[in-house]
């Protein structure tokens, strides 16, 4: 019998087009052989619906821009360079981007970081500098925009500390309204993320630690000095071995990387729940302790190591085997409406993986029902079961 048709949304994505800049030269400059390694690319997420894709590649000194045109031609590359832009200050090295737009007109903007110091927000449309962002006091290796909010970026710094920016003109005069420092990360700091509620941010670097802020209330009107928070709720140095170079939220739970251990980590933090209150400052664990390795605000202590409820618990471990390795390797997560939501990752060998997080809960549920003939059984732990497929399902209902 012939198979019957996939679904689209069960369809993982396919090569369409190789794009390098090898020819392309020209378009950048010859003062240096690396102009054409790229470190960063982002796509313009506020796109009307039906828009070509326009995306942006980050390299040491340009960013380059970039539209996805429909062709059937396969003989007709897709990717249409649309704008370069050159930052030409002098020893520049940019590592890291994220798309924001005007709080007025919407114009899009990209905010561009690296060994300067500095947080760059370019006006792409005319291809000049619209602000400077200063006052990290090492170099920034990760940019994130907060879903809830375009104009509230955050940085991660070689400085330990992640700062969160606003480009609201109320704060034209200091834009940074928040530090994310004090006694959370010892070491230079990779990788920084937004929960999609905005009101959590994800940390992680050298010193083999993530941590989860909550970010207070941001100001609505100008303040002469950031609001410092010294403590994350929850931190583990216990996951990971080698420096976290990626982490994410993935619904309420996290997904983390760490140099040398070749793969990738799906967890979650026991107790926490985006559906809750943001819990106070004050709640916030202390690291009087330096033997607790793991120190969270979302499950209550106990003095006896014994009987102490897990901080986090494991959930699935994606084997990126052979690039443990690499340093600097980021996954990132597709999710697009029409589309089950697709991990992605890429080594230095080219070669791409996929993992179909909607195939395992699928799966799972293919299993209940064989092995459970019971459906009013099945839907109460799929429900509120602490299973690992009960999780998913949670981050991605059907």
């Amino acid at each position: 019998m012939p198979a019957a048709d996939v679904p689209d949304e069960w369809e993982l994505p396919k090569l369409r087009a190789s794009f390098g800049f090898e020819d392309d030269h020209h378009l950048l400059d010859d003062d240096s052989r690396d102009s054409g390694e790229f470190f960063d690319v982002k796509f313009y997420p506020y796109n009307p619906p039906g828009s070509p894709p326009i995306f942006a590649a980050v390299s040491k000194k340009h960013v380059v821009l970039c539209r996805i045109t429909p062709t059937t031609d396969k003989e007709t590359n897709p990717c249409e360079i649309i704008k370069v832009i050159r930052d030409d200050d002098n020893g520049v090295v940019n590592c890291s981007c994220t798309w924001t737009k005007d709080a007025v007109t919407e114009a899009p903007y990209l905010a561009i970081s690296g060994r300067d110091r500095k947080v760059k927000v370019y006006d792409v449309v005319k291809g000049i500098l619209f602000k400077t962002l200063v006052g990290h006091g090492g170099e920034i290796n990760d940019l994130a925009t907060s879903p809830d909010n375009p104009l509230i970026i955050a940085s991660a710094s070689d400085d330990t500390t992640v700062r969160i920016w606003s480009l609201d003109p109320v704060h034209a005069k200091q834009p940074c309204v928040c530090i994310l420092g004090g006694e959370g990360h010892s070491w230079n700091l990779l990788s920084v993320a937004f929960h999609q509620t905005g009101r959590y941010v994800l940390s992680a670097g050298h010193d083999t630690t993530v941590n989860l802020w909550t970010l207070p209330d941001l100001p609505k009107e100008h303040v002469d000095q950031p609001i410092v928070n010294y403590y994350p709720h929850f931190s583990t140095s216990e996951l990971h071995t080698g420096l976290v170079d990626c982490v994410a939220f993935y619904g309420d739970m996290i997904l983390s990387k760490a140099c040398h251990e070749d793969t990738i980590v799906l967890w979650r933090v026991e107790g926490f729940s985006s559906q809750d209150p943001p819990p106070p400052a004050s709640d916030a664990p202390t690291n009087h302790d330096p033997a607790r390795l793991t120190r969270s605000s979302f499950v209550p202590p106990s003095a006896n190591p014994q009987t102490c409820a897990a901080a986090y618990t494991r959930l699935l471990k994606f084997s990126i085997k052979g690039c443990g390795h690499q340093f600097f390797m980021r996954f990132s997560m597709l999710q697009t409406k029409g589309m089950h939501p697709i991990l992605a990752f890429c080594d230095t060998a080219s070669k791409i993986m996929f993992w179909d997080m909607a195939r395992f809960t699928g799966y799972a549920d293919f299993v209940r029902e064989v092995t459970d003939p019971d459906p009013d059984q099945r839907r109460a732990r799929a429900a509120g079961g602490p299973s690992p497929q009960a999780a998913l399902a949670r981050a991605h209902p059907s």
